[in-house]
């Protein structure tokens, strides 16, 4: 996962089980579809946070990765509540690569308070911090004055770098047709969004260090089932540039690692129904 290494399959799939189980009840799989292992949505989000952390801590801010005092065991925080609304944390061991990198193994919930974290060398005080994704909360809510700039050429490359993701009825179609569908879609969903906030969802870009709007769409104008895919939007001096297109499965990963999406159109157990593009 990431850096973080376990003894077996066994032990991995007993941690995502663990932390399914303790973390308040939200959806961790994709229903309809099999995959690697039994929680693959809760696998990506530790792995994108802790890498968040290690990002955060490298740029040096405090509480991000603490670690014990003599520096074989860390502490983070995975910004998950269990059941009683307490912090989730994970202990996990120090190893070091010969060239010196830290790796990470066999790591568990760290259920056992201030007592337990004294056992494994840390000071009383420790107390990880969860991963900043944004300062201003205007940067995740999407800003209907804003103009996006769907150009003919940002959508045509898009249309041309992504025709798997399009329904099938579309990936044959000449790219100003599915053009012309794709701005129809666009001016529906900016509608809806003057009408629900949080109609199109947040995500954090690791490889920008910065938010992108995640905005559904139905290229057929319809409702009754699972939008075809996501436009990503990047703001750009008050603007949205349109940059690609996502699967759906693929941008309810990517919003989770902010906030537990509440709209239909990102619902994990719908996604795989209705005949998805994907």
């Amino acid at each position: 996962m990431g850096d973080i290494y376990f003894a077996s399959k066994e032990a991995f799939e007993a941690f995502l089980e663990s932390i399914a189980t303790c973390a308040v009840p939200e959806p961790w799989n994709f229903t309809g579809r099999e995959c690697a292992c039994k929680y693959p949505i809760l696998k990506s989000y530790l792995e994108n946070i802790f890498c968040k952390l290690r990002k955060e801590a490298a740029e040096g801010k405090a509480n991000k990765i603490v670690y014990s005092a003599d520096g074989q065991h860390i502490l983070f925080n995975t910004n998950l509540p269990d059941t009683f609304g307490n912090d989730i944390l994970i202990l996990a061991e120090v190893r070091k690569k010969s060239n010196g990198e830290e790796y990470y193994e066999n790591p568990t919930m760290n259920k056992s308070g201030i007592y337990g974290r004294r056992q494994y060398g840390f000071k009383d005080e420790a107390k990880p911090e969860p991963a900043t994704f944004f300062e201003d909360v205007n940067e995740v809510i999407f800003q209907s004055g804003w103009q996006i700039d769907a150009n003919f050429d940002h959508l045509f490359h898009i249309i041309q770098d992504n025709r798997s993701r399009f329904p099938k009825e579309y990936q044959g179609k000449n790219p100003a047709e599915v053009a012309g569908d794709l701005e129809k879609a666009i001016e529906l969903a900016k509608r809806m969004a003057k009408r629900n906030f949080k109609y199109i969802a947040p995500m954090y870009r690791p490889q920008k260090n910065g938010i992108q709007l995640l905005m559904p769409i139905y290229l057929n104008g319809s409702y009754k089932q699972a939008p075809d895919f996501a436009l990503v939007l990047t703001p750009e001096d008050g603007i949205y540039l349109p940059e690609t297109i996502l699967p759906i499965e693929g941008a309810y990963q990517n919003a989770r690692l902010i906030a537990m999406p509440d709209e239909a159109w990102l619902k994990p157990e719908t996604i795989f129904k209705g005949g998805l593009a994907a």
